[in-house]
């Protein structure tokens, strides 16, 4: 039985390296993916305390032992083309000790 010469394998060194190369590129996938569902996780949690602050806002929330809200009397001004605009309204702060957030609304009086 005779074997060509020149007819040649894979290598153990090049199997390595070619396992080596999936690795890493399976880990930057791994990273990428996990990041990306942290982001979603964020945004979904940043979605529903929105809600929820809009709910305090409207003082729609039902009584919640955990939220503790006040109401104060004030004003907010601001510049617009250099004159100066006030406006007399209620601050509504809450706080959430369960989420630990803090929402801050302000209603101008009529």
């Amino acid at each position: 039985m005779k074997f060509k010469k020149d007819v040649r394998g894979m290598t153990l060194v090049e199997t390595m390296v070619g396992s080596v190369m999936l690795v890493i590129c399976g880990l930057i996938l791994f990273t990428g993916f996990s990041a990306a569902s942290s982001f979603i996780r964020k945004g979904i949690d940043l979605k529903n305390n929105g809600q929820h602050a809009a709910a305090v806002a409207d003082s729609t929330e039902e009584s919640n032992p955990d939220i503790r809200t006040s109401q104060k009397d004030g004003t907010i001004s601001f510049g617009v083309d250099g004159s100066t605009i006030v406006i007399d309204g209620k601050f509504k702060s809450a706080y959430d000790e369960e989420k630990e957030s803090i929402f801050n609304v302000f209603t101008p009086t009529p």
